[in-house]
């Protein structure tokens, strides 16, 4: 049986843009990773933090291209990275707790299409983001 939806009511329309969403929201001094963040979803993600005033840090496994998608947009670092590889994984979450003291955005694109294309061992790839939030350290 379907369960017929209630509408959402909201002042944003079909046409609403993300950063129209985002109108009044500080984030000022707060960090933020995105995977993917070069292009599509990601990119837009990253467009609306840095407005809102977040630093913003974008792994990527080719730099040179996402440096390029992301010009003009103050506030965001490339860091480059292959998230498929566990070594380069865990040398992102190295970099993130050596240059930030906290991660409080994270939104994961990018391991959303490393999952698609290759399945690593559970445990790879995220256990070094949790680090780089500081989780493990002692």
């Amino acid at each position: 049986m379907r369960e017929r939806q209630t509408p959402l009511h909201t002042p944003f329309g079909p046409a609403v843009t993300a950063l129209e969403v985002a109108r009044g929201i500080d984030l000022t001094g707060h960090v933020a990773l995105v995977t993917g963040g070069s292009s599509g979803l990601g990119l837009e993600t990253v467009r609306v933090l840095a407005a809102c005033g977040a630093s913003v840090c974008v792994p990527a496994i080719d730099p040179i291209p996402a440096r390029a998608a992301l010009r003009g947009i103050e506030g965001v670092e490339v860091w480059p990275v292959d998230l498929i590889d566990q070594v380069s994984a865990q040398a992102l979450a190295t970099t993130f707790r050596e240059r930030r003291s906290r991660l409080d955005i994270l939104t994961a694109d990018g391991l959303v299409r490393v999952a698609c294309l290759h399945r690593p061992e559970p445990g790879v790839v995220l256990p070094a983001l949790r680090q780089g939030r500081g989780e493990d350290r002692d």
